[in-house]
C-alpha cells in the first residue's frame, strides 16, 4: 500500500464536508472536535449578546453562519498543508525494520514446498513508499 495523505477537505456554504479523506480528513476531525464554533441562535432569540430590544434577527445568523464556515476552512486548509507534510516526510525520512524475528516469507534452498524461510542475518532497512 502506498502511503497516501487523501483527498483535500473541502467545505461548503452549510459547513458540510465535501469531500475529504485519509490523513487530511481525520486532522480535520480532531481539529474541528475541540474548536468552540460561534451558537446559531434562532431569529427572536433574546438573550445575550441579544436582548428584547434588539433581538437575534436573519443577518445576525448570516454573519455567524459566515464565520462558521470561514473557521472550518481555515481548518480545513491546516489540515490539508499539514497530512501532506507529515506524510511526505514520513515517506522521504522513514525507514521499516525487518527484524531478526521476523519470518519473511515462504522459500528454503534447495526450493521445497511450504518450507519457512530463515530471518535475515541482522535487521534490514527498508524505504517507506
Amino acid at each position: 500500500m502506498a502511503l497516501n495523505a487523501g483527498v483535500d477537505v473541502v467545505i461548503d456554504n452549510a459547513e458540510t464536508v465535501v469531500s475529504g479523506s485519509g490523513l487530511k480528513l481525520e486532522l480535520y476531525n480532531a481539529d474541528v472536535a475541540g474548536i468552540a464554533l460561534p451558537a446559531m441562535q434562532p431569529i427572536g432569540y433574546s438573550m445575550a449578546p441579544f436582548s428584547t430590544e434588539r433581538p437575534c434577527e436573519q443577518q445576525d445568523r448570516d454573519r455567524v453562519q459566515a464565520a462558521r464556515v470561514a473557521i472550518k476552512r481555515d481548518v480545513a486548509r491546516r489540515a490539508n498543508a499539514y497530512g501532506q507534510a507529515i506524510v511526505n516526510h514520513v515517506k522521504n525520512n522513514g525507514t521499516a525494520i525487518i527484524s531478526v524475528n521476523t519470518v519473511c516469507g515462504r522459500m528454503s534452498n534447495p526450493l521445497q514446498a511450504n518450507a519457512n524461510i530463515q530471518p535475515p542475518a541482522s535487521n534490514v532497512l527498508l524505504e517507506l513508499q
